[in-house]
């Protein structure tokens, strides 16, 4: 039998309730570290919604083409990022100046992740400026081009947008016209280049068709800051026609564009081919002796009409209107079954016989329906684009369906359109190809619910097939690009 001395037996009464108490605290601590970190997980796995205020230019930047960007934001952050429709932030108007709301949903790290790359995004767009040149009238043609492509070119290789001043019926008697810029300063510095170089290169054509010696310098271009005001240019307006066929379509080719809002198109049909024989006819006739004697144009008054060549390389006389007239005798003409501007001085051109006005106008002015410009304005990618959707001045058919008569700012009416492409074998909705491209957003109230399955869009881009007995709500799609 063991025996403990009497020192030993107090040494373990004592040490027995100290081992005791030890262990019970140390297991205490251990359970409450396990339910402190427990708790831990609890609060930084909820998760929580973050709003951002974010600017109309930076939207498009935000979303990237085809929703590339905010697609990458999600993967890297783990977040979800949408934006609010406009009827969710107590805004029903259609402006499309006013802020978007981005929700960003997630956890709080992620979601503070993904909004730190937000402000990052907003912070990198550069400021937005507006300024306004001044250039000789004479050499607007050589800014706008044949169907607007120079102008187009100026604002692809700058990044600036290029707004001219377009009077109808003008008065004034100087020989300047505006020309409005809006952009980075770079991008605004890079198009006063482009159009002095061309102002330059008009000049010495202009110096030896007329043995001048005035050559066009930096006067020229005389800049001052504007408020930016996108007006459309004045043109007249033709009635879309009512012979549709049993579809509701018409045949039509789109002869110019300024942009998706506004662009012209003729009617396939007889009329085309009378125009072109009214073509032929008007160019033979201001060759004859009788054109030269009694038809030269003498006094410039605004809404007549006249012939005249679009380029000097183009032998073909058109119909035109005169615009107005310029400080150096050059007349702003606007064709009649085209779309397109040009000026020209005076004594080339000429009057037009009493049978070649009797012939209506074939240049119908349009807008693209159910569709409206990512930002607010079509950016210049969005443009070519739509040239080359709709074949341009190409003569390329397309068919259009007339949905509605819009009403401008100056009262007048337009129609809206839609066209579609048949030439590739099943039909491309040239509306629904700019949003699937990223260039165009879907208007509110102009989703088609009639045919028998629709398209559900959603701020990524994601298009899903819906039926319609389905009880999901059509939503407005937000897929933007930068423009």
């Amino acid at each position: 039998m063991l025996h403990l001395s009497r020192l030993t037996k107090i040494t373990f009464a004592l040490a027995m309730p100290t081992s005791i108490m030890l262990f019970y605290w140390l297991y205490k601590r251990r359970y409450s570290d396990e339910e402190s970190y427990e708790e831990k997980k609890i609060v930084t796995s909820r998760t929580v919604v973050i709003d951002v205020s974010v600017p109309p230019k930076a939207v498009g930047a935000i979303i990237g083409r085809q929703g590339a960007t905010i697609k990458q934001i999600q993967k890297e952050t783990g977040a979800r990022l949408h934006f609010k429709e406009k009827s969710q932030n107590g805004d029903n108007s259609s402006n499309n100046l006013s802020p978007r709301t981005l929700s960003i949903q997630g956890s709080p790290e992620c979601a503070q992740q993904a909004e730190l790359m937000v402000y990052q995004i907003i912070t990198s767009i550069p400021e937005v400026l507006t300024e306004q040149i001044q250039v000789p009238s004479y050499s607007i043609g050589a800014i706008i081009g044949k169907g607007g492509t120079s102008i187009r070119e100026i604002s692809h290789i700058s990044g600036a947008k290029v707004f001219i001043e377009r009077i109808e019926d003008t008065k004034t008697t100087s020989n300047l016209r505006a020309v409005e810029l809006t952009g980075s300063r770079q991008q605004i510095d890079k198009a006063l280049e482009i159009i002095e170089e061309k102002l330059n290169v008009l000049e010495e054509k202009r110096s030896k068709d007329r043995n001048s010696k005035n050559h066009v310098s930096h006067h020229h271009l005389k800049s001052v800051q504007v408020s930016s005001d996108d007006t459309l240019w004045d043109k007249p307006q033709e009635s879309f026609p009512q012979d549709l066929d049993q579809t509701g379509l018409v045949n039509i080719y789109v002869s110019a564009v300024e942009h998706p809002g506004h662009f012209w198109v003729q009617v396939v049909g007889f009329k085309a081919l009378q125009l072109e024989q009214i073509h032929r006819d008007i160019t033979d006739f201001v060759t004859t002796d009788e054109a030269k004697l009694n038809y030269c144009v003498t006094q410039i008054i605004p809404g007549d009409l006249v012939a005249a060549q679009f380029e000097d390389d183009d032998l073909t006389y058109y119909r035109a209107k005169v615009l107005g007239e310029t400080a150096d005798g050059q007349v702003d003409l606007y064709f009649i079954d085209f779309g397109d501007n040009t000026y020209a001085f005076k004594e080339n051109i000429f009057k037009l016989r009493s049978d070649f006005i009797q012939f209506p106008a074939q240049a119908i002015e349009c807008k693209l329906a159910t569709v409206q410009p990512v930002g607010g304005q079509w950016s210049e990618e969005a443009i070519t684009c739509f040239e080359n959707l709709t074949h341009c001045a190409q003569w390329k058919v397309l068919s259009a369906e007339m949905v509605k008569y819009d009403v401008d700012s100056k009262g007048r009416q337009r129609p809206l359109i839609k066209l579609i492409d048949k030439s590739q074998g099943h039909d491309v909705d040239i509306a629904n190809e700019l949003i699937r491209l990223g260039f165009a957003v879907r208007e509110l109230n102009s989703i088609n619910t009639s045919t028998s399955e629709s398209k559900l869009i959603d701020e990524q881009g994601i298009v899903t097939e819906m039926k319609p007995h389905d009880s999901k709500v059509l939503a407005v799609s937000t897929t933007e690009q930068s423009s």
